[in-house]
């Protein structure tokens, strides 16, 4: 039986079930405040699991109360005053996860949302594939967490995808969503029931599961970066991706890996007529 993928932070659990492997924030007493070891701790876990292929689907979630209340603001101020590059870093996890890294994560990954979803957690938010809340979830900037989110200017734009309006208020400390709205204005992808949330989240990671797991990664590769190219760029891109999940689906190494592989071989040489 494979082992569960252990994070290095005690308020990080994990539990591998039948290739879904769930990673709950789990710290009730400090509202799953999301501490700098812990994004840290998350960041290292989630690079490992790109090599795990017994992990097919990632299920992250919080307490069956509530998924986070944000940032640990005292850590965070601690570290700020003492080592600000290191707490920058720390923020850069967030912005990193959102922007590139949950994109290229082979593994799709599902955010499930109960209670509580305040200022930083709502950026972690962002980087799921799908994000399954319930309709009385509460999505919330605080103003203490806008401040220390400002000490890196990355983390602080919206996601494209959310209009532009609802993230405007949604930015603004003390307003809130349910999980209702969250859904109308597109920060989730589907809000449930309470009572059926957990067993609507796992039913939908064990359908994945019925997948061609590369055909899952491309898709998820597809859909981050066709959104900025033109339609003519983003047919070919299309075009190739598919290409290369027959052949790598054949049993054969993509294009690029080829390439390398000949070139380190001495077989070609790419520029000199070769």
């Amino acid at each position: 039986m494979p082992d569960t993928p252990v994070a290095t932070h005690q308020a990080l659990h994990t539990q591998l079930t039948d290739g879904i492997l769930t990673i709950s924030l789990h710290a009730p007493t400090q509202g799953n405040a999301l501490s700098p070891g812990m994004l840290f701790s998350l960041d290292e876990l989630f690079k490992r699991l790109s090599w795990r292929e017994d992990v097919r689907v990632v299920v992250l979630r919080g307490t069956d109360t509530q998924f986070s209340s944000g940032l640990d603001v005292e850590e965070f101020s601690r570290l700020v005053s003492q080592d600000l590059p290191r707490a920058r870093a720390a923020l850069d996890c967030l912005h990193q996860w959102r922007s590139r890294l949950f994109k290229i994560q082979p593994q799709p990954i599902i955010g499930m949302v109960v209670g509580a979803c305040h200022g930083a957690a709502v950026k972690l938010m962002e980087g799921c594939d799908l994000v399954l809340a319930a309709e009385n979830a509460e999505f919330m900037l605080t103003a203490a967490d806008a401040a220390l989110l400002a000490c890196h200017p990355p983390c602080v734009p919206g996601p494209a995808w959310m209009q532009a309006s609802a993230w405007a208020e949604l930015e603004m400390p003390g307003l809130t969503f349910s999980g209702a709205q969250a859904e109308s204005n597109g920060l989730i992808t589907l809000a449930c029931s309470p009572d059926t949330l957990e067993t609507d989240v796992y039913d939908l990671a064990r359908s994945l599961l019925e997948k061609d797991p590369l055909a899952l990664q491309f898709t998820k590769e597809t859909v981050a970066h066709v959104d900025t190219m033109s339609w003519d760029a983003a047919v070919n891109f299309t075009a190739a991706k598919f290409a290369e999940l027959k052949s790598r689906q054949a049993g054969g190494a993509s294009a690029r890996a080829s390439g390398v592989q000949n070139f380190l071989a001495g077989k070609s040489k790419p520029g000199l007529g070769g």
